[in-house]
């Protein structure tokens, strides 16, 4: 009997615990004869070979390497009375017919037997792998024979392949472009070994797509897939995307990364600036996020204190790969979590994210000054918003961060103190104004309106509370990256119906585990703030429909461990990490 955990996420890639029998494996593995796996050896923990007859695949199924699926050497035993594998012979679109077409207990093993033909064919790679992770239980494996390739492990692993066979003749025509060299078969399968162990490593610490950016350039199909995923299968890829993590933005393709494309769209539609600003600040970046907490945004922030205006100054970093970001949401991901090398030039894809962004965030903002406190590699920006150069003092570039600078950035602002009565009423609004802010681009419009309906805001940025005469709606939450919830603000949130999760009618004692799971919202993702409530309903079953089967009350707020649609459609595993309970649930 198999029986698979998934215990690591990282984009569609998972680390899975299986137990087969009385043995234990994880993935990503790759399947080899028996013979071979007794050859190897065993490193225990750290075992990234399991033989084919524990997963009970016939062994002809791997030796020939199909060059089409008319060369598929099929046994007429073994596979046909398997009822956990499941022979994948078709390509995108006809792969969901034929997958749709199973009857009974779905299979624990996928394998897509012509994985090395789609090799060379990247956009039916791409298309065919995605939708076969996409449309399989999450807890079944999919395996890739003949692809164990270091450079195509990395990449399959990103597309959701969680084992891969070995390559009988190690001099195949078919291998000669890709850049390894290889002059044994122990050669081959210790590159093999540290290629696995390479990738489970990056899923752990959440930097498989940073790997995956460094492998892919070296074979053009491999590039060629990635910058079709990241084109063409953004929705579809998106949603296994966390929203915590580290970013390392070090490549030309991380621009187009699904989670740095999520968050420029998400300020598209739902970020509105403050309306009480009346004055436009763009500055730079730094290296230490969020920038608040950087040398020069703190010189920078108490420069506008110091002229008592600062509650109407719209400030906005210009940044790659982000494009823009509004001083609001300074600590969401990945706005708060990304690295990029600093070169001192903007390649013209950098600009135009750049353009694009700043004409979605000063969209209906009318402004009577615009001051821009930007260095001289800056100067694209002069040809989209026109506004006073503070960093260049009578024709000569300064550092942002240099005193002569941040004085002349005073007294320019100074110039204008006059013509704004700034008192510490408008400074409270300003303070509740960029809270609506946040909760809008973190919740949605309409659920970030209900959610701030009335409500106070109190503290010093960024230890901000939100309160109201029903008591607590929440805090503002540097470590989780955004507003978690307190009752009052998850009472609110359940009015709305979003980011959150419906459980069976059992009493709560601790985390929510996917079994439990009934319904949840579409837009929730890894890392979110979500809220529980309990079903109507008694003996409910799990539905994707069962959203106005939700009870009233919250039971309990958390973060998170699976997106939305994962969290219905798994059967095992932890979906929600509960931080807090409510009433009676104890």
């Amino acid at each position: 009997m198999l029986q698979v955990d998934v215990i690591h996420r990282c984009w569609m890639a998972r680390i899975c615990a299986l137990k087969i029998d009385d043995k234990e494996y994880k993935t990503p593995a790759i399947l080899v004869p028996d013979d071979i796996y007794e050859h190897i050896g065993h490193d225990g923990a750290d075992e990234v070979f399991i033989p084919y007859s524990n997963i009970n695949i016939h062994e002809g199924l791997m030796i020939k390497i199909p060059l089409s699926v008319e060369d598929l050497v099929i046994a007429d035993h073994g596979i046909g009375e398997n009822k956990d594998v499941f022979i994948v012979q078709r390509t995108y679109p006809e792969v969901l017919h034929e997958i749709g077409g199973i009857k009974g207990e779905s299979p624990k093993v996928y394998v897509l037997m012509h994985a090395l033909e789609l090799i060379n064919h990247p956009r039916r790679l791409v298309n065919t792998l995605t939708a076969l992770r996409d449309n399989i239980p999450y807890q079944s494996l999919i395996y890739a024979p003949c692809t164990g390739i270091p450079g195509i492990i990395t990449l399959l692993a990103y597309f959701g392949v969680d084992l891969y066979g070995i390559i009988p003749t190690i001099f195949d025509d078919r291998l000669t472009e890709y850049p390894y060299f290889i002059n044994s078969f122990e050669q081959a399968l210790s590159l093999l070994q540290q290629e696995v162990r390479t990738v489970r490593n990056a899923i752990e610490k959440g930097m498989l797509r940073e790997f995956v950016e460094m492998r892919a350039p070296m074979h053009r199909s491999t590039i060629a897939a990635l910058r079709i995923a990241d084109r063409e299968m953004y929705q579809t890829i998106e949603k296994y995307c966390s929203m915590e993590g580290r970013v390392f933005a070090n490549t030309g393709e991380s621009l187009n990364r699904p989670d740095i494309v999520r968050y420029r769209e998400r300020v598209k539609n739902r970020y509105n600036g403050p309306r009480i600003a009346r004055i436009l600040l763009l500055l730079p970046c730094s290296a230490k996020k969020p920038y608040s907490a950087s040398l020069t945004h703190k010189k920078i922030i108490s420069v506008l204190q110091g002229t008592g205006i600062r509650a109407i100054v719209h400030e906005v970093i210009i940044t790659s790969p982000l494009g823009v970001v509004p001083r609001e949401v300074e600590i969401y991901y990945p706005a708060a979590h990304y690295d990029t090398p600093v070169t001192g030039v903007w390649d013209k894809n950098e600009v135009d994210i750049v353009a694009d962004m700043i004409e979605s965030v000063l969209e209906g903002m009318k402004y009577d000054y615009v001051f821009i406190h930007l260095p001289q590699s800056h100067g694209f920006i002069a040809d989209m918003v026109d506004g006073i150069w503070t960093c260049k003092i009578d024709g000569e570039w300064r550092n942002p961060a240099s005193k002569e600078a941040l004085e002349n950035l005073g007294s320019e602002i100074k110039r204008i103190v006059e013509e704004y009565d700034v008192d510490s009423n408008l400074c409270q609004k300003r303070l509740e104004e960029d809270m609506l802010i946040r909760a809008k681009f973190q919740f949605g419009s309409d659920c970030g309106d209900v959610l701030m309906q009335s409500a106070l805001v109190h503290g010093k940025y960024p230890d901000l509370k939100i309160v109201c005469e029903r008591g607590k709606i929440g805090k503002l939450s540097q470590k989780h990256g955004g507003i978690i919830l307190d009752y009052e603000g998850a009472r609110r949130v359940s009015r709305t119906k979003k980011y959150c999760v419906i459980v069976g009618d059992f009493t709560l004692r601790g985390d929510i585990f996917a079994p439990g799971v009934l319904w949840a919202d579409d837009d929730i993702r890894r890392g979110d703030e979500v809220v529980v409530l309990r079903t109507n309903i008694k003996d409910g079953a799990k539905d994707k429909d069962m959203e106005g089967d939700m009870g009233d009350e919250p039971i309990a707020v958390g973060r998170a461990l699976m997106f939305g649609e994962e969290m219905i459609k798994s059967s095992r595993g932890m979906a929600v990490k509960v931080r807090k309970r409510f009433h009676g649930v104890f």
